[in-house]
């Protein structure tokens, strides 16, 4: 019976199940490229770093936006027949706010949208045209009873 040949423990292992990490650009054993680590990684590449820059801008958007969402102004809203409203500016320079009809600070009543050549009731005042889904026809606010 033969015996094997003694193995030496100074010999290193050959072939390509034994290639082992290879810095960037080194070629593994017979000239093929070095075979990526767990996932896809190369070795010595950093764990977790392509989740590392989009965790980051979702961490700084959220309070971006808690800042800057009540400071972007979508503009004079638009009145419709019915509705209650409440002046916070002048007559000069209206600033009508919607209100619940209920409210305390309700005011005046949205009665009706002005034609060309339509006047409001004696008692109504006329909302300024910018607050018209057309921007050009004003509306008539009724007072409220008790106001």
């Amino acid at each position: 019976m033969a015996t094997p040949p003694p193995h030496h423990q100074d010999a290193e292992p050959s072939g390509p199940a034994h290639a082992g990490p290879q810095p960037d650009g080194a070629q593994g054993a017979h000239g093929a490229p070095p075979v990526p680590g767990p996932r896809g990684r190369r070795p010595g590449e950093a764990q977790g770093g392509r989740f590392l820059v989009p965790g980051l801008l979702l961490a700084l958007a959220v309070p971006a936006l808690l800042v800057i969402g009540p400071l972007t102004d979508d503009g004079p809203p638009t009145l419709t027949v019915g509705q209650c409203v409440r002046n916070a500016g002048s007559w000069e320079e209206q600033d009508l706010r919607v209100v619940d009809c209920g409210a305390a600070n309700a005011r005046f009543r949205v009665t009706r949208q002005l034609r060309e050549g339509e006047s409001c009731a004696p008692l109504d005042v006329t909302s300024d045209s910018r607050f018209s889904a057309d921007k050009w026809s004003p509306h008539c606010l009724t007072p409220l009873r008790g106001h």
